[in-house]
């Protein structure tokens, strides 16, 4: 994967992390976007994860983690939703990274699961499931 700009244009609403010392964590955020923007950036995040199968992420002390990626079911949930599963292998551990995103609106809703060795796929599909119910909830 070339270069993707990460930054998602808008303001974090809110943002929650979960974690269990030494074996996993997740990220909850969810971002009000322009009107049109989330769809535009929703497009943009699952072309860029068709386009790469691997990708490098740089470490601070400047190693380097080769990641291969391949699409992940998402809860059908909003107005569309995608995820992918990430892995890599850093001194000698095996590395996991579930991304699931889901657009309801103009709002994007993203949880990200790291775990050591693969993500509980359950577990990101559930607290995905309840940040959309918050959301709607909230949109009432």
């Amino acid at each position: 994967m070339d270069a993707v700009d990460t930054d998602t244009p808008g303001e974090v609403d809110t943002e929650i992390t979960f974690e269990k010392a030494g074996t996993w964590q997740s990220i909850i955020a969810a971002y009000t976007l322009q009107p049109g923007q989330a769809e535009k950036s929703f497009a943009g995040f699952k072309n860029a994860v068709k386009s790469c199968a691997t990708f490098d992420f740089p470490n601070e002390d400047g190693s380097v983690m080769k990641f291969t990626t391949k699409a992940l079911p998402a809860p059908k949930l909003g107005d569309e939703s995608f995820g992918i599963r990430s892995a890599a292998t850093a001194e000698g551990r095996k590395i996991g990274l579930d991304v699931t995103a889901v657009r309801v609106g103009d709002v994007l809703a993203v949880v990200i699961h790291a775990a050591a060795g693969t993500p509980d796929s359950a577990l990101s599909a559930t607290l995905l499931t309840q940040a959309v119910k918050n959301l709607e909830a909230a949109a009432r």
